[in-house]
């Protein structure tokens, strides 16, 4: 007999459906989960007050499912409505959930914190925030959604500083800006125990600067994160194809002057020497020659720590782990 789809609209609780409903239906049935019924999960979106219209023009239509026949009989349900029908998994889909959930409660704090330094500073919030939401491909986009290292540079820092800054000198607390930046150094400690954790002394990165694309070495992760290996006796080699010591000017050429001197001498020109000589990979930059190369010259008994979100297609022999996936 056919199972039936059991819990569409389950809202997560310890462990979801799985942890949850599984074994109370399992012992109620005598039947088991994947042959006589199967868990699914399907979020809603509705809004108190705006329900039904939200009901009939969703965002769209999300079901969690480990298997065809609970999605074949949910789309029967819901696929009229005008919106893309996405298939996932039962836990990507609970834990989708709470993370809309979360990023519509932390637009209204970024927006009550932007009007709390506002009102201090003499400035429309209103005017501000509407000027802020007609960049639609930074500020209302997919831009920066993605999992990843830790953010640098000479902008982000730079500017969430003087912000935390003026607040504390008008007096006004915005908790939740001011904890950007802590954060952000627990992302670069998360890497660092990682690579502490596997015990071995040759690391080799694949990337100093802050970013793919550029040679800005200005609080870039990744720099920090090789003076604290550095620190600890580990031996470092670096590559970046976009860092060359002797062509830096201006405010990058003066960091790595007054910071990271040393840093120069672990530098090399060729990918595939890092490689060789090194039991541990870094890897900071995505580009597809970054990839290709890696892909021949990664050996076995390596262990990478993909900072960037590897492709599915890049292929490598070494024991690869992601930074928090």
């Amino acid at each position: 007999m056919r199972g039936h789809p059991v819990c569409p609209q389950w809202q997560p609780g310890s462990g979801g459906c799985a942890a949850s409903l599984r074994p109370i239906i399992e012992a109620g049935s005598g039947k088991k989960d994947g042959e006589g019924f199967h868990l699914c999960f399907q979020p809603e979106f509705l809004r108190e007050g705006s329900s039904i219209r939200d009901y009939d023009k969703p965002p769209f239509t999300v079901v969690g499912a480990n298997h065809d026949y609970p999605i074949e009989r949910l789309q029967q349900l819901f696929g009229h409505l005008p919106c893309k029908f996405l298939r996932t998994s039962v836990r990507s889909a609970e834990m989708m959930k709470y993370c809309c959930n979360n990023f519509h409660a932390l637009k209204i704090t970024f927006a009550n914190e932007t009007a709390r330094l506002c009102e201090a500073l003499g400035v429309n919030p209103f005017e501000v925030m509407d000027l802020v939401c007609q960049d639609t491909q930074l500020n209302i986009s997919r831009a920066y959604l993605r999992p990843g290292f830790a953010f640098g540079g000479s902008c982000l820092p730079k500017d969430l500083r003087a912000t935390t800054y003026l607040a504390k000198t008008h007096d006004v607390e915005i908790p939740m800006l001011a904890g950007i930046m802590s954060s952000n150094r627990n992302h670069v400690e998360l890497a660092i125990n990682k690579l502490l954790e596997t015990g071995k002394r040759k690391i080799g990165f694949v990337g100093l600067s802050f970013k793919t694309g550029t040679d800005d070495l200005r609080e870039s992760p990744m720099v920090t994160l090789a003076e604290q290996l550095a620190g600890k006796g580990i031996q470092l080699s670096i590559y970046d194809p976009e860092v060359h010591l002797s062509r830096l000017l201006g405010a990058n050429r003066r960091f790595i002057e007054k910071y990271v001197p040393h840093l120069g001498e672990l530098m090399k020109p060729d990918l595939a020497d890092v490689v060789a000589e090194s039991e541990v990979l870094v890897v900071g930059l995505a580009t597809p020659e970054i990839f290709a190369t890696l892909a021949a010259t990664v050996r076995p008994d390596q262990y990478v720590l993909d900072l960037v979100g590897l492709p599915a297609s890049v292929q490598l022999q070494g024991q690869v782990e992601g930074l928090c996936w």
